[in-house]
């Protein structure tokens, strides 16, 4: 006969079923025992007096007040950090540093006394203040002095030097010497004169006048 096999004890009817169970104690080294109430009126009291905060919402994806205020404050540090802002940085100046202030230079009367144009371009310029006159062509520092010959043309020469003095670029024009000024010697010292300068015919271009011999650009 099937299913009426004896001697197959019933679970529920087992001895070992009707023990009480014993509670578990971990073998550990930290923590702190914990006893658990079984008092279900203690347990109401304790949810109830927390109730008010976790309050029920109609929305449950609507945000909370504390949520409401950082949303606000990452919006406008967002909308700051992409706009610009007002900038936090700053120059202290150093009390020790001091800014070059350009200093103006009284410019000694000059002018050119002669040009010779040929293969190369050259000119005599009479620097004044005891500069005497030079022999000079473009791209050379005049003698002496701190002024580079930026170029030479038919009837001026253009001067320019660096630094914080001023002016930093002038034009001396070819003329005729002054009638109260005395020869200064030197080369080409009467080509103002209507002289011929480096043998040159009579009358050449040194002897063109009438016109300002140096004027300071900037």
């Amino acid at each position: 006969m099937v299913g009426c096999q004896a001697g197959v004890p019933d679970p529920e009817s087992s001895p070992a079923s009707s023990r009480p169970r014993a509670e578990f104690k971990p073998n550990a080294q930290a923590g702190i025992p914990i006893t658990q109430s079984a008092d279900a009126q203690r347990f109401r009291s304790l949810v109830a007096s927390r109730a008010s905060e976790f309050g029920r919402k109609n929305d449950p994806f609507a945000l909370t007040p504390v949520e409401k205020t950082y949303d606000r404050e990452q919006s406008a540090f967002r909308l700051q950090n992409e706009s610009g802002g007002f900038g936090e940085r700053f120059y202290v100046p150093d009390p020790n540093e001091t800014e070059a202030v350009p200093i103006l230079e009284p410019q000694p009367y000059r002018r050119l006394s002669g040009i010779v144009v040929g293969d190369s371009i050259l000119a005599l310029i009479e620097m004044g203040n005891g500069g005497g006159t030079q022999l000079v062509r473009p791209g050379q520092i005049v003698p002496g002095t701190e002024w580079r010959v930026v170029s030479i043309d038919e009837d001026k020469a253009v001067l320019q030097r660096s630094g914080n003095t001023l002016p930093k670029r002038i034009v001396v024009k070819l003329e005729s010497r002054p009638p109260e000024e005395a020869p200064s010697g030197g080369f080409g010292g009467q080509a103002g004169q209507g002289g011929a300068p480096f043998g040159g015919p009579p009358g050449g271009q040194g002897g063109r006048g009438g016109r300002s011999g140096n004027q300071g650009e900037d």
